[in-house]
């Protein structure tokens, strides 16, 4: 699977299926003698990928940081101070979803939300910004930002002091926290 993985990289053709053509002018008999194409398709899209075979951009992304945000939060939990601020995911592929920032260090990136552990900076929750599209686990109120900060706190315990800026707090926020027992006096 490697070495035919390689192979590919060397001899470059439009799309995976291509390399198993027989009416091409550049056909190969190695790849049809190596490996049958059924069976690579089924280990490369089973290794390779987190997400399914026909999943489309979002779908591709969201599903790899769902799965990557289930190993951040089994592994480690936060210390009492937390934070909840937006974060530049460093990202190279192909997506409607990418942004450009000239001042951030990472200038393409894909924008999220996160909570992080104030005293490390380990990231423990992760909302990626989709626009309208962006999923929220906590849909309960009309405002963005509460929505952002209800979904990163949903698996969070009790006892901790959340840390945000401006955009991140509000009277409503507060004062449904109190009600759900999120927040002490």
């Amino acid at each position: 699977f490697f070495s035919f993985s390689i192979q590919m990289g060397i001899n470059k053709r439009p799309k995976v299926r291509d390399y198993w053509r027989r009416d091409d002018a550049n056909n190969n008999q190695w790849f049809h003698t190596m490996f049958p194409r059924d069976r690579f398709l089924m280990l490369y899209h089973s290794m390779m990928h987190v997400s399914t075979v026909n999943s489309q951009n979002k779908d591709k992304i969201a599903l790899f940081i769902a799965q990557a945000v289930s190993q951040f939060q089994k592994y480690y939990y936060p210390f009492q101070k937390v934070a909840v601020d937006e974060v530049g995911v460093q990202f190279k592929g192909r997506s409607k979803y990418i942004q450009y920032n000239p001042m951030k260090p990472n200038k393409w990136h894909l924008k999220s939300y996160a909570l992080a552990d104030s005293m490390n900076g380990y990231v423990w929750n992760l909302i990626p910004y989709f626009g309208k599209d962006t999923i929220y686990p906590s849909q309960e109120s009309k405002l963005v930002s509460e929505n952002i900060v209800k979904s990163l706190v949903l698996n969070l315990g009790e006892g901790h002091h959340i840390y945000g800026g401006r955009f991140y707090t509000s009277v409503n926020l507060v004062s449904s926290m109190y009600d759900d027992g999120k927040i002490g006096r």
